[in-house]
């Protein structure tokens, strides 16, 4: 069975008690305004729990029947049935994920409510359903726009870097980083139109790739380093990722090198810029080849003399900046993440399942001296939507850090 799926079947079976949960209190709040027939309030109630259901039970199905044609192994465009099924389905998980949090608290303020005898007053039994419905209905609506405008729209995320005893001559240097282009059906044309447009309209002095050109197999590597190709800069460099490796380890290399791409595999390449050196150190650190802490010792220990030194990597782990910050490097670039790709936020704290991986899941970090950036990516894996990780370009300017008295 695809990972894909098992992953899918695994989420849905942890959130299907919470979804059945949820519409129960639902049904139960509809009950208490008395707008509705009982045949409409349990129909409001099961049709979402049935649609929840269908994407799964089509993927059991398919397992059953030995057949995969569904959303994984289609090289068509976004299909129908991935309108009707895969869309709402992680629509309403991530719905569901935001939901539950604030139903259980209103349910245990009910209990409390109890005690001073307030539960049995229909004005507070109304205000409570009408609080729920409202809830559920204002979540559904920013949940489904919010994943939209995250997973559709790329945004350019500006970062000056500032770093003690940099030359004038490169300072106001400009480090374009994006990373997971994950090229499929589901990143296409407009959204790979936005990203060239970005990149051109920059006119960066590097721009660096962190990794993931596409998703899955052979089929989208072509188009994908054509358009690779077409990106403009006078130095381009790139390091290989976990889904480079899986679908096609030595094409992609060979692909991108062709386009004019240096490809760093545990190798470094200095740089001259205005009589100043800039070293870029690319680490191969992915599933199915992780670098150890001895081999990135050696590694960085053998890294030339450089004004600026820069280490690029696909996964943002925790040992690889803990020794890049030893070793003297100024900048840590990285992807793999995708911002946490779908992060809930519990009362406010943000969530995600990329937390457990790493703390460098999203955004800016420094330790000891080495600024960490992890860019969000560009494309998707296992889910086709974002939310609160909007798909993103990372531009990155240099700059002398000033002292302050």
């Amino acid at each position: 069975m695809p990972w894909e799926f098992r992953i899918t079947l695994m989420l849905a079976a942890l959130t299907t008690p919470l979804a059945i949960y949820l519409m129960s209190r639902i049904n139960a709040a509809l009950s208490s305004v008395n707008l509705l027939t009982k045949t409409l309030r349990r129909s409001i109630s099961a049709l979402p729990l049935i649609w929840y259901a269908l994407l799964p039970l089509t993927y059991l199905s398919s397992v059953i029947g030995k057949s995969f044609g569904l959303y994984f192994s289609r090289d068509a465009q976004v299909g129908a049935d991935e309108y009707l099924l895969l869309f709402p389905f992680w629509i309403m998980l991530i719905v569901i994920l935001e939901t539950t949090p604030y139903f259980i608290a209103l349910d245990l303020f009910n209990l409390l409510a109890r005690a001073v005898k307030l539960r049995k007053n229909r004005l507070w039994q109304q205000s409570q359903a009408f609080a729920k419905i409202a809830l559920l209905l204002c979540i559904s609506i920013y949940v489904s726009y919010r994943s939209a405008v995250d997973t559709y729209r790329i945004q350019s995320h500006r970062q000056i870097i500032s770093l003690n005893n940099l030359p004038p001559e490169l300072a106001d240097l400009k480090i374009v980083l994006f990373s997971d282009l994950q090229v499929d059906r589901f990143t296409q044309v407009k959204k790979l139109d936005q990203l060239t447009q970005i990149l051109k309209n920059e006119n960066a002095d590097y721009i660096l790739f962190a990794g993931d050109l596409v998703t899955s197999g052979k089929n989208y590597t072509d188009q994908a380093a054509k358009l690779m190709k077409q990106i403009q800069a006078t130095n381009r460099l790139a390091v290989i990722g976990d889904h480079d490796y899986w679908s096609d380890p030595q094409r992609i290399p060979q692909k991108l090198r062709a386009g004019g791409w240096s490809f760093l595999q545990d190798e470094h390449k200095v740089i001259d810029h205005r009589g100043k050196k800039l070293l870029v150190t690319g680490v191969t650190h992915i599933y199915s080849k992780k670098i150890n802490a001895q081999q990135l010792r050696i590694l960085l220990a053998s890294a030339p003399q450089a004004e600026v030194k820069i280490l690029l990597v696909h996964q943002p782990a925790e040992f690889i900046a803990e020794i890049a910050a030893t070793y003297g490097y100024h900048l840590m670039l990285a992807g793999h993440t995708h911002g946490g790709g779908i992060v809930s936020h519990i009362f406010g704290i943000p969530v995600t399942p990329s937390q457990k991986e790493t703390r460098y899941y999203q955004g800016f970090f420094v330790l000891d001296g080495l600024k960490i950036i992890v860019t969000n990516g560009i494309g998707n894996t296992l889910s086709p939507l974002r939310y609160h990780a909007p798909a993103e370009v990372s531009i990155l300017q240099l700059a002398e850090k000033k002292e302050t008295s």
